[in-house]
């Protein structure tokens, strides 16, 4: 009996470091993703406030 419960520890412990894993990235894509966007929003209100500039300036 006890060699069983040590194979179900040794995968419990291999379970829980892919459960870790994929946890981790998946942590890490979403920030990057969120990183994106907000680059993006950055980027457009750079592009939206250069436009208004140009606007007021041939007013």
């Amino acid at each position: 009996m006890p060699k069983k419960a040590s194979k179900n520890s040794e995968t419990d412990y291999y379970a829980t470091k892919v459960a870790e894993k994929v946890c981790l990235s998946g942590a890490k894509e979403n920030l990057l993703l969120t990183e994106k966007a907000d680059y993006l929003l950055e980027e457009k209100a750079y592009r939206s406030l250069k436009g208004a500039y140009h606007l007021l300036h041939y007013i």
